[in-house]
């Protein structure tokens, strides 16, 4: 397909502004530059930019940034300039290379009239590269005028393509977009699908957590809450009891250093790993730590009526700090962080248990977030190519490539920041047993190369032999198994459709098929 014309002025709102936006498409850009493998590219939260919208650690320590400024004349952008990068001097000491993203070029018509556009530039990056050398800084300074973001913006490779696709065509993939394709899936799932009478059930939350929810780093801010909080009430209090006592044992304080420093200070893209082992390993560290504060305070401690009362808030301190890691430990084992670093899932479960409604919901969810998610039926697929037919159901514009929308599918899930979503439910349905099983590994592989994608397919189990082929193996593509409602869960869908309940549980094993209950509740109400 002929692609849209990059046309600054008319990019795509971002967080209700064209300013906003061209600042995520030049960090977009910046994550795509070539790195060294060990370098570390970090994007800044609004607000708090510090100089620079991201930035490129490298291996040395030094740092390149990008500042991003939607001007659209040479003065207004140099006095705007000029505080952004006195401020990123100062807060970046290893910045040594200074990026400026514009969406206009400098003109340098010579009339003998004035300095031109490109002089004042020049002048400018001059002023500032010779400051920097009076505190023996050596300060490059590079601009990214519009002919230089076009440039990037058309070279080969679908996830520049597919950016032009996103950031200049107001009309597919916006929020309306999702919502009326998800408003077409919904409505052929027919009474597969009941918003009203939802249930959460844990298994959704692992599906957020693969989707990368916001909630994740929540989570993260408050156990280093936590972790810092009674760390340090534990360490003070101990101390205070070991200045009249015996030593303490060493070694919380550094275990405690080491958890926190393993903890994501900031959120992480959906194009990174969360280092879950690492939190392990230094969870376990921190556990054998408060073990040896604990057999300290009760087994090495002289028992005397003078420390009883040192030794009675240590061990409450000590306690807390327990509870606190093995619930952490708990939690990162749990449903939340399973799929967390994983790019693709295989759903699956008996006929019944809530497949299609899992995907349905979570797929609502995400949209209700302005969050970018797909929802695709096994049902409408027929036999020859998967993607082909993928477009077709998306109604995106004609000659629209594969590679294309999921280069503006990956540029909408990092501009929202989080995993952008393809779910396609009951692989098994319709002629699935003859399309998938030569179809299904190359269809998923075409996804791996959009770094903030990520791909959830469900199928009925007794199908799973069938449908899935033998190279994807559990190691190759993950599988989550669905088991329907549990008691409690029975129990709330029940109430939720006007049911008064039984005191005692109803032991009945159909009740925790959800469809048959469904069906149950929709007959007795009529």
């Amino acid at each position: 397909m002929a692609l849209p014309d990059v046309d600054f002025k008319k990019i795509r709102e971002h967080d209700g502004s064209h300013d906003m936006a061209f600042e995520e498409l030049c960090c977009q850009l910046a994550a795509l530059e070539p790195r060294p493998a060990a370098a570390e590219h970090h994007r800044k939260g609004r607000g708090a930019d510090a100089g620079v919208e991201c930035f490129t650690r490298f291996p040395g320590g030094e740092e390149t940034g990008w500042q991003a400024k939607y001007y659209w004349d040479v003065d207004s952008l140099i006095s705007a300039l000029n505080v952004s990068i006195d401020r990123a001097l100062t807060k970046h000491p290893k910045l040594n290379t200074y990026v400026v993203c514009i969406p206009f070029d400098f003109s340098d018509a010579r009339t003998g009239k004035g300095e031109t556009p490109l002089g004042k530039w020049q002048k400018w990056r001059d002023k500032w590269v010779a400051e920097a050398a009076k505190s023996c800084r050596k300060l490059s300074i590079e601009l990214w005028s519009a002919s230089a973001l076009r440039e990037r913006l058309t070279r080969d490779g679908p996830v520049y393509a597919g950016r032009v696709l996103y950031w200049f065509n107001e009309q597919p993939l916006t929020s309306l977009w999702f919502r009326q394709k998800f408003e077409a899936s919904e409505a052929d799932l027919g009474s597969r699908y009941t918003a009203e009478t939802s249930i959460t059930l844990p298994i959704r939350r692992a599906l957020l957590g693969f989707a990368r929810d916001p909630a994740l780093h929540h989570q993260i801010e408050a156990w280093a809450r936590d972790v810092s909080r009674h760390g340090q009430s534990t360490i003070a209090s101990s101390e205070r009891l070991a200045a009249v006592s015996v030593p303490m044992p060493t070694g919380l304080a550094e275990a405690l250093v080491n958890l926190k420093a393993v903890l994501p200070s900031q959120p992480l893209a959906p194009s990174q790993m969360y280092p879950v082992k690492a939190w392990r390993d230094a969870l376990d560290a921190m556990g054998r730590a408060v073990d040896g504060v604990l057999t300290w305070l009760w087994g090495d401690l002289p028992n005397s009526h003078a420390n009883r009362e040192l030794q009675e808030r240590a061990y409450r301190d000590i306690r807390k700090l327990r509870d606190i890691v093995a619930s952490m430990q708990g939690e990162i084992d749990g449903e939340d962080w399973a799929f967390v670093n994983q790019r693709q899932i295989l759903v699956h479960g008996e006929g019944g248990v809530g497949k299609s409604h899992l995907l349905a919901d979570v797929v609502a969810y995400q949209i209700g977030r302005r969050r970018p998610a797909v929802l695709l039926l096994g049902q409408n697929f027929v036999l020859g190519n998967p993607w082909d037919q993928v477009i077709r159901d998306l109604d995106l514009p004609a000659g629209t490539s594969a590679e294309h929308f999921l280069g503006a599918l990956d540029a909408a899930a990092q501009a929202a920041g989080v995993r952008g979503l393809i779910l396609i439910d009951a692989l098994n349905e319709r002629l699935g047993v003859t399309l998938w099983p030569d179809r299904l590994a190359g269809f998923l592989k075409k996804v791996e190369t959009f770094p903030h994608l990520g791909i959830v397919i469900s199928c009925r189990t007794t199908y799973l032999p069938h449908v899935i082929p033998e190279s994807l193996t559990e190691d190759v593509l993950p599988r989550l198994r669905h088991r329907g409602f549990g008691s409690e869960d029975a129990r709330a869908y029940l109430k939720a459709r006007g049911f008064v309940l039984p005191g005692a549980p109803v032991p009945a094993p159909e009740l925790n098929i959800p469809l048959f209950l469904k069906s149950l509740c929709d007959a007795l109400i009529k």
